[in-house]
């Protein structure tokens, strides 16, 4: 029996108000399994001040997979 090992590898870039990443994979991170770009991506963060204690930290994330050809928007929540 032999077990296949998947790879991935992102690198990513902050900036001062936004972030940027790209990621590579074979495996289940492509449609053929072989290794190509699969995730591309912006993201960026705020904290909602709502009182003087209390705020909420939120996220949010653009991301293509061009292999896939598939679009996300991602947004998070802290509490």
């Amino acid at each position: 029996m032999c077990i296949g090992l998947d790879m991935y590898f992102q690198a990513g870039y902050a900036f001062k108000y936004f972030n940027i990443f790209l990621g590579a994979g074979d495996g289940w991170h492509t449609s053929d399994g072989e290794f190509a770009f699969c995730n591309l991506g912006i993201g960026t963060s705020k904290v909602i001040k709502i009182t003087d204690t209390f705020a909420i930290p939120v996220n949010g994330q653009v991301i293509l997979n061009p292999e896939r050809e598939q679009l996300y928007v991602v947004v998070g929540f802290s509490f």
